[in-house]
């Protein structure tokens, strides 16, 4: 059972095809991963990838829809571990105290102290955000986010992340209008 995306090579979830028809009453998608013969098919749970059709599973919603992980997990796609993880770049303290830091942009793997520069050190109202040392790019966590700072991770948070957003194709023009 294969549970790569087949545009993208993401890892897919699940989701009931209930929740599939009350997604496309409420928003009326264009579900880019899902398989053709969904409908007719006798599965209750269907396949679909979170990284093309994160929009339409409610990514950054207020109301994301139930979906179930390739190893039974029931969450939401705002509770995956490599979505959660990405709050983490905005903690200035807890990357400071990490024994090891990575970045998903690059996926590489440094101490805290090859730090040196940080993004709005001159702003009040909130905390400076590392700039990584080997990209430049603001999207380093610390280990003592809890998080692994392994590549795997750091690379499933780059395909999430890093990837072209399906936005405009998944939701279309009316949910901008």
């Amino acid at each position: 059972m294969n549970w790569n995306c087949q545009r993208c090579d993401f890892e897919l979830v699940e989701i009931q095809k209930e929740t599939i028809l009350k997604i496309i009453d409420e928003l009326n998608p264009n579900i880019l991963s899902i398989p053709e013969g969904w409908e007719s098919g006798g599965n209750k749970w269907i396949k679909i990838c979170p990284s093309c059709d994160n929009h339409p599973l409610g990514f950054k919603m207020e109301k994301a829809y139930p979906i179930r992980t390739q190893c039974g997990e029931l969450t939401n796609i705002n509770n995956l571990d490599f979505v959660q993880a990405h709050q983490h770049t905005e903690y200035q303290r807890e990357v400071l105290e990490s024994e090891i830091c990575g970045c998903f942009a690059c996926c590489q793997i440094f101490p805290p102290g090859e730090i040196n520069e940080w993004h709005g050190e001159e702003c009040e109202d909130y905390d400076p955000i590392a700039l990584c040392p080997k990209c430049g790019i603001d999207s380093v966590i610390g280990s003592a986010s809890g998080y692994p700072i392994k590549e795997a991770f750091l690379g499933k948070m780059k395909a999430f992340w890093f990837s072209p957003s399906g936005y405009s194709e998944t939701m279309g023009s009316s949910a901008v209008d």
